[in-house]
């Protein structure tokens, strides 16, 4: 297994560097034939981590490819897992041939956004209208822990391993791009960033103590580094994020960032952008004592 050291990433007692990249297809598109060219190239140009979702939902408005990882029940009102063909087993190959290429894999379990369902998806599901309702109401948590525990004890259907025991899986991360907001719910400004980190210590603390074998990550793009000489509101806490106290979560194991200059108003993609960069590297290294990890970026 990769573990964090310090500020490092460590695999056999020794510094761990990855080339990695991000793929949100893997887990519905025809899987053995994806996965297979997507993998042997990044292993022909060196790329050993790949961030991708392990997450769909029945419900999904544009899910016409009939894979699905959850559905809302309406008789129990839970949150229930196809562990079919058309489900869980896609992961379990996107693992096996990720493994047979020595790719190692950061696996997301929801998305801030309505792509492939995401927790906005689970909000609706349950009745409830505002985005943060997924990061308190309880028996939202609840299903959400049931995913995670469902994910974690899984034995995969052509491996034989269990996931906890993988070392395939580079690290679990706890969501897309997390915020106060999203495409179709909002809630009340101002946002209170106390909530997100709560959600984050809570889901985070619960996956370590299910699985003490491998990583934790935010999945954040970094919003909310007050101090840094910037009238760009990405760095305020306007979208109830706290970059600082978030990654600072004990079992919180590595800080991410996600770049995108254009979308988000930089006045020099370039100044901006190594400004963006450096900033967050600064924290989580002199402050944090963590690795950081540039998950997404884009112009």
């Amino acid at each position: 297994f990769v573990k964090r050291c310090s500020d490092k990433f460590v695999l056999n007692k020794k510094t761990f560097y990855f080339t990695g990249a991000n793929n949100y297809y893997l887990h519905y598109l025809n899987t053995s034939i994806t996965a297979e060219e997507v993998f042997s190239t990044c292993e022909k140009h060196g790329l050993n981590v790949m961030r991708t979702w392990a997450f769909m939902d029945k419900e999904y408005s544009y899910n016409d490819h009939g894979h699905y990882y959850t559905y809302y029940n309406n008789v129990t009102r839970e949150i229930e897992v196809n562990e079919g063909v058309n489900g869980l087993q896609r992961i379990d190959e996107v693992i096996s041939i990720a493994e047979k290429h020595g790719i190692r894999l950061i696996l997301t379990l929801t998305n801030n956004w309505v792509d492939f369902g995401g927790l906005e998806q689970w909000v609706r599901d349950f009745g409830y209208d505002t985005h943060d309702a997924f990061f308190t109401v309880p028996e939202i948590k609840k299903s959400f822990k049931k995913y995670i525990k469902t994910l974690i004890n899984r034995t995969n259907t052509i491996t034989g391993k269990k996931y906890i025991n993988d070392g395939t899986i580079f690290a679990w991360e706890l969501g897309n791009e997390l915020r106060a907001w999203g495409n179709g719910f909002q809630n009340q400004k101002p946002y209170d960033t106390t909530i997100l980190t709560k959600w984050l210590d809570e889901m985070s603390t619960y996956i370590k103590y299910l699985d003490p074998n491998h990583m934790v990550s935010t999945g954040e793009e970094g919003f909310g580094l007050p101090k840094v000489e910037s009238d760009n509101d990405i760095y305020f806490l306007d979208d109830g994020n706290d970059f600082r106290k978030n990654a600072a979560l004990k079992n919180i194991d590595f800080a991410t960032i996600h770049l995108y200059p254009n979308y988000w108003n930089f006045k020099d993609l370039v100044e901006d952008g190594i400004q963006y960069i450096v900033s967050h590297a600064e924290v989580a290294k002199k402050q944090l004592n963590k690795p950081i990890i540039m998950e997404e970026f884009g112009l």
